[in-house]
This record gives C-alpha cells, sequence and structure tokens, in this order.
C-alpha cells in the first residue's frame, strides 16, 4: 500500500464511522407475523376479533427508537386482498426486538373476506371461538409508514432513572 493511501485511510475510516453513528435506520420489515381470529356471539350479537402480530427489531448500535408507529400491509396469498395492521411500540431498546399488535373488532361482512382468502373453515372457528397459527411468509409482508423519534441509550437509560419515560 503506497503512503498516499495509507494515510487516508484513517480518514476514510473516521468518516464511515460518522456515518454509521449518525444514521438511524428505521426497522424496514417485520418477522414472525401472524393472525389469530377470534369468534364471539353474546345475545345473538356475532363479532370477530383479529389478532395480528409481528416482531420489530432495531438495528441500531446506540440509539433507541421511542413512540414507533407504521402500518404492515399482507397481501394474502395468491389473492387480490390487503389488509393493513397499524402497529405500535413505545421503545425498542438497541438490538432489541419488540414483540406489536394489532387489534381490529370486524363484523361477518367484514371478515368473510379475509376468512375464504385464509382458506379457514367458517364453521370450524364459529364452532371452537378461535383460529389461529396463521403465519405469513415474508413475501406477503411489507411494513410502510415508519415513524419513529430517536435517543441515545444514555439519554434514554437516565430519563428512564429519573422516572421520565416508561
Amino acid at each position: 500500500m503506497n503512503a498516499k493511501i495509507r494515510s487516508k485511510l484513517p480518514i476514510a475510516l473516521l468518516a464511515f464511522l460518522v456515518l454509521q453513528l449518525g444514521c438511524v435506520k428505521l426497522p424496514d420489515k417485520v418477522d414472525s407475523s401472524n393472525i389469530r381470529i377470534n369468534y364471539s356471539n353474546i345475545g345473538g350479537n356475532e363479532e370477530y376479533t383479529l389478532i395480528f402480530s409481528c416482531i420489530i427489531q432495531n438495528d441500531n448500535p446506540n440509539t433507541v427508537l421511542i413512540d414507533l408507529s407504521a402500518n404492515v400491509e399482507v397481501s394474502i396469498r395468491q389473492s387480490y386482498i390487503v389488509e393493513v395492521f397499524p402497529i405500535k411500540a413505545k421503545a425498542v431498546l438497541p438490538f432489541g426486538i419488540e414483540i406489536v399488535e394489532s387489534v381490529q373488532k370486524r363484523t361477518k361482512e367484514e371478515i368473510l373476506p379475509l376468512i375464504k382468502a385464509l382458506d379457514i373453515d367458517e364453521n370450524e372457528l364459529i364452532e371452537d371461538g378461535t383460529v389461529s397459527g396463521i403465519f405469513f411468509r415474508s413475501s406477503e409482508v411489507r411494513l410502510v409508514d415508519v415513524k419513529s423519534s430517536n435517543m441515545r441509550i444514555t439519554d434514554y437509560l437516565k430519563r428512564k432513572n429519573e422516572g421520565k419515560v416508561k
């Protein structure tokens, strides 16, 4: 390695580290996304509760993602149905993961297209009261509209010890 390149190497390395530490990377995907559907009939009033859950990860080394919000778009297998699930997390620590849920109430008319697209036996759902274990492939799930405030981990821990964050 010649002297010119060797003298510029520390500057390039320092610039790379500053860029890495200065840029906060927001999550761009979720893992282990799944749906559970609960059915209830109270006094002749049928209600379906749709519970979407997934794991969201913070890949930043020194930054806590505060009040993270996003939408998860799920394209149901080989159909034209796209479901949108809003998700929120109070704080996701550096290199940490958070399990988040979106709970939605649906009428029978609203839920039927989804039940059909997921190939769920409606009578079995009504009889059992719940169906779970419906996982999605990563190609079926897309994270959009991600928003978050950011805080250095040292500041977050200091504020948490002072009781200013929960």
